[in-house]
């Protein structure tokens, strides 16, 4: 079934864009990708936050063609999504079966969550892609903690390097 192929692509909390004159509000948006072979009629899909209600956003009823993606701005919705990370987004059909979920990470301005290829199995922060291909250049990676700040010690002292969780440090 060509809708099993349909996966949850990226999801941004919304962002400001700065002008010379004022900034500039953009929507929460989820962007939902075709990774299979075949078209996809998006009838009867759903978007959700909630695994009660299944039902609380309708995605445009369209073709997705293999490779297409479809940009759903959660404007005037109930389905809205937050930068603090934790939430979880569903793609369920109309007979409330999921299809793909992934719970969110915490988001700055600019950033967004998604998978680090289009239809990829790894998720990472990325700059914001919305319609666009997901690519690994667009990974935003946290730089790590030093347990001491810089500078000269007269002591030796065990220094330790911390990153998020996911995250790898080569030295």
């Amino acid at each position: 079934d060509a809708v099993n192929h349909v996966v949850i692509n990226e999801v941004c909390g919304g962002s400001v864009e700065l002008s010379a004159d004022d900034a500039i509000i953009l929507p929460d948006f989820i962007e939902l990708y075709n990774a299979g072979y075949l078209n996809c009629d998006m009838k009867g899909l759903y978007l959700s936050d909630s695994t009660d209600e299944k039902r609380l956003l309708q995605v445009e009823n369209i073709t997705l063609a293999p490779g297409e993606r479809l940009l759903v701005e959660l404007v005037d919705t109930e389905l809205s999504v937050g930068r603090g990370g934790g939430e979880t987004i569903y793609l369920y059909t109309e007979s409330g079966r999921c299809i793909d979920s992934v719970q969110l990470k915490e988001m700055s301005a600019g950033i967004s969550y998604g998978r680090a290829e289009d239809g990829s199995e790894e998720w990472a922060l990325i700059r914001e892609t919305p319609g666009r291909e997901n690519k690994e250049s667009d990974m935003v990676v946290n730089a790590p903690v030093f347990s001491n700040e810089a500078g000269f010690y007269d002591e030796e002292f065990y220094l330790t390097l911390s990153c998020d969780e996911g995250d790898r440090i080569y030295y």
